[in-house]
């Protein structure tokens, strides 16, 4: 479900509000990766090997990626006076306890 809206608001962007410049860095990014040609610096494994360690010894710190996309509802709300279609079907009450319960674990 995720995927397939993301897919909508890239195709909404690319085909009314994106640049030339923009639409040519996103396929330079497609074609890299399809090519193979995308290695992470050893900078950039270093910081991922460290996040890995840090979530493998504290799992429970982290949030669910579902807790997330909440919130960023909850940021759109906000921000757009509760005229984001994000927020069309969020279950404020329902999360709000949801978010309280992870916060006491």
């Amino acid at each position: 479900m995720v995927k397939e809206k993301l897919i909508a608001q890239i195709e909404d962007y690319l085909s009314t509000k994106a640049d030339t410049r923009f639409i040519k860095l996103i396929y330079g990014m497609i074609q890299t990766e399809l090519a193979g040609e995308a290695p992470l610096s050893e900078t950039h494994k270093r910081i991922l090997d460290e996040r890995i360690v840090d979530h493998e010894a504290n799992p429970e710190q982290g949030k669910t990626w579902e807790t997330i996309e909440n919130l960023d509802a909850l940021r759109d709300a906000i921000d757009k006076g509760l005229k984001s279609p994000r927020v069309e079907d969020f279950d404020f009450d329902e999360h709000l306890k949801k978010l309280k319960a992870e916060d006491k674990h």
